[in-house]
């Protein structure tokens, strides 16, 4: 799988998340909520949704090592190069891995009576695994509300779900200037 990678500054960040909140509004679906997947969703949400009030749900993980503390510190000193190749070997990793929510709680945020229409936002969509997991817990727990995900990129060629709206479908990955990866990083 070929990947290519997408280096955002913040006006770039900006202006692809505009360009995803376009296509969702051209659609003519107006969420009453906008749910962000911790953490780039929530930043795709603070970022294109203002208009539109705003929430997230809660991804409960189990400690599994602190290997991103300790790859900020190699990150930081390696060429662009290098870590062009480590998001891609860890990218090749993600696309197949369909059962990493297994141990994950989704906690979704309390809706009232007026909410009718949600939009749960991430940055890319890998195996799918995730958004399908918090999709499928909206309508569960929400069955009468009318749910719907965006993505800024899609990664994976074989997923478990497929987004309503998405700007990408062609492999690319999107580091963004809080990427661990980021030369932009202060």
């Amino acid at each position: 799988m070929g990947f290519k990678i997408l280096s955002l500054d913040i006006k770039g960040f900006t202006d692809i998340c505009a360009r995803l909140q376009d296509q969702v509004e051209t659609s003519g679906f107006e969420p009453d909520l906008v749910v962000g997947i911790p953490r780039a969703g929530i930043w795709i949400s603070d970022n294109a949704f203002h208009s539109y009030k705003k929430s997230h749900l809660t991804l409960i993980r189990p400690e599994r090592n602190t290997f991103k503390r300790k790859f900020k510190w190699i990150a930081s000193r390696l060429p662009l190069w290098a870590l062009d190749r480590l998001r891609k070997l860890e990218a090749r990793m993600l696309v197949k891995d369909f059962n990493h929510m297994d141990d994950v709680q989704i906690i979704l945020p309390k809706l009232d009576d007026s909410v009718g229409k949600v939009l749960v936002v991430d940055d890319a969509l890998d195996s799918g695994a995730t958004l399908k997991a918090v999709m499928d817990k909206f309508a569960e727990q929400y069955p009468n509300v009318d749910s719907r995900s965006a993505v800024l990129t899609i990664t994976g060629r074989k997923t478990t779900y497929r987004p309503d709206y998405y700007l990408l479908d062609d492999s690319t990955l999107i580091r963004t200037p809080w990427s661990i990866d980021s030369k932009r990083r202060s």
